[in-house]
């Protein structure tokens, strides 16, 4: 059978199960959760619990404020999540049973704390 040069370099990737999108703020550095969020988009994409609810994040991106690891708030209308080495904010985020939305339209609807969890 003709090979090509390359097919012994070939590696197979295993299968990407939910869990594997879960985002876990307070063990990884912001780089490593911007690149988990790009790679398992749109399949199977990541998520935290807000408040005991599914948070899809679709987007987030570096943030300036300083915030411990884990944590998170809303500040002036971003929801802004600490993360090992920086502050990263979840512009663009979807709660289950809802349509996907701006953190600020998420915000605006919630009026107790905001806890992030990672069960």
């Amino acid at each position: 059978a003709y090979t090509t040069p390359h097919e012994s370099k070939v590696s197979f990737a295993p299968t990407l199960k939910k869990e594997a999108g879960l985002l876990k703020f307070s063990e990884r550095t912001t780089t490593q959760i911007l690149n988990l969020i790009r790679a398992l988009d749109p399949w199977p994409g990541t998520y935290c619990f807000l408040n005991g609810k599914r948070l899809k994040v679709l987007k987030a991106e570096k943030y300036h404020a300083g915030i411990s690891p884990g944590k998170a708030k809303n500040d002036m209308g971003s929801l802004i999540v600490g993360c090992t080495d920086g502050t990263l904010r979840l512009s663009e985020i979807q709660l289950e049973g809802k349509k996907p939305c701006s953190d600020r339209e998420l915000l605006n609807g919630i009026k107790t704390d905001i806890i992030i969890s990672e069960k």
